[in-house]
């Protein structure tokens, strides 16, 4: 009993991966439909595409996938959720990473499944596996998307130095971001500056300002836009 079980789960999980493959190769024939992905963010999608832009391809279409299936469904918006509090991600980025994290810790799951039911023959045992395996799936999303919140942490001493030579130098505050942003390049901390930028100079800063602590990454960068505002409007 326990064993048959154990061969109709890994036969499942085979197909699964295999249904995978196959839908990553189908993905590149039915992407043309999606293109109002690219649109409204302006993105411009080069005639030669490249191994990185076939990559955001298959995500943003596996997304659109995710958000079909009931039970995956849940966990995708799950995780858009975080990462939408957590980082200030445009609508495709958003998708794209959401799709990465579920993508990456379905293989997990399958692949695990595969491996540790082959290794009992009991239905006991064989549920253990499967809640644990699910549980653990579920951290690894977690821990991919606050792993976001930890580089951003890490890259505040760096940012925050050259916010401040850049002040010494200009004396601006809108300038000194402008350089500290054109500096950090494309690290995960540079859209928060920006973020913080765009508050201080909207026309209801302080509205702007209390959206930003609402969804800010951590304290540090709370308390950093309150100062950097302190300090504009007293300059």
């Amino acid at each position: 009993m326990g064993i048959n079980i154990a061969i109709i789960l890994v036969a499942v999980s085979f197909v699964g991966l295999f249904g995978l493959l196959i839908y990553y190769n189908i993905v590149k024939n039915k992407y043309k439909k999606n293109m109002k992905l690219y649109t409204q963010d302006k993105i411009q999608i080069k005639n030669k595409t490249n191994t990185k832009e076939m990559k955001d391809k298959f995500y943003q279409s596996l997304y659109n996938k995710f958000v079909q299936i009931p039970v995956i469904k849940y966990h995708t918006k799950k995780t858009r959720l975080k990462l939408e509090m957590s980082n200030d991600y445009s609508e495709y980025e958003i998708r794209r990473q959401a799709a990465k994290n579920m993508f990456i810790a379905l293989v997990f799951m399958f692949s695990s499944l595969t491996v540790l039911l082959n290794l009992v023959d009991d239905l006991y045992m064989s549920l253990i596996i499967i809640v644990g395996v699910l549980i653990v799936t579920e951290k690894i999303i977690d821990l991919r998307v606050t792993s976001v919140a930890d580089k951003i942490l890490r890259q505040m001493p760096e940012a925050f130095t050259n916010i401040r030579h850049a002040f010494h130098e200009h004396g601006m505050i809108e300038e000194s971001f402008n350089t500290a942003i054109d500096e950090l390049g494309e690290k995960d901390i540079a859209p928060q500056l920006k973020r913080i930028k765009e508050a201080m100079l909207a026309e209801n800063p302080d509205m702007e300002l209390e959206r930003y602590y609402d969804t800010a990454p951590n304290r540090f960068l709370k308390l950093f836009a309150g100062v950097s505002y302190l300090t504009m409007e007293l300059r």
